[in-house]
């Protein structure tokens, strides 16, 4: 259990007050660890205890679980998730970064050229919709993302169309961008991206 999780147990049962974007934050350390929105509510399921539609809630209401030992539970979790990952992040840092926003873990001085990071603090929801109709457009054309393409050409895509739309401000059709992904796609399944 972090310091900051197990300060605040001592004094309360529920999670203290936490900074608007909580949604995006978790979107953020979500993509680190490869998981996407489709698979958002089975993990927070998981991970907290919370029954799927307690984790729905969670996600729509764009708040932490609301009691303290399922929070902790959670970010216990990410905190051993990102560890198999290799990727170094405390569960004071995780519990500070989702309440508070601050002190970003994943953020360096040689940041990944095509993070999604941005985005997810800019428009979570967006970014969201944006990787489905990337996965739409790949299964619909019979390409697996997971198999038929490398984590890296697929980080490239989501990148690449999410800049497109944050840039020319499209927020929900989503047709003049669905050429450029499957452009994208089939570039990237032959290893030309």
């Amino acid at each position: 259990m972090s310091k900051i999780v197990k300060k605040i147990t001592d004094k309360e049962k529920h999670t203290p007050a936490h900074a608007p974007g909580f949604m995006g934050r978790l979107g953020v350390v979500f993509n680190e660890l490869g998981i996407k929105p489709r698979e958002y509510v089975s993990v927070i399921a998981d991970s907290t205890g919370l029954s799927k539609s307690g984790a729905r809630l969670v996600m729509e209401a764009d708040r932490p679980p609301k009691q303290i030992d399922s929070f902790s539970k959670f970010v216990s979790y990410l905190s051993y998730s990102l560890k198999e990952k290799r990727i170094v992040a405390s569960e004071d840092q995780l519990a500070s970064y989702l309440l508070t926003g601050e002190q970003n873990p994943f953020k360096s001085s040689d940041e990944d050229t095509f993070s999604l990071t941005e985005f997810l603090e800019q428009g979570p929801v967006l970014t969201s919709q944006i990787i489905l109709k990337v996965e739409e457009v790949a299964k619909i054309n019979d390409i697996d993302t997971n198999e038929d393409i490398s984590k890296d050409a697929i980080r490239l895509i989501y990148y690449r169309i999410a800049n497109h739309c944050f840039k020319n401000n499209i927020h929900s059709d989503f047709n003049e961008a669905e050429k450029q992904i499957l452009s994208l796609l089939i570039l990237a399944k032959d290893n030309l991206l």
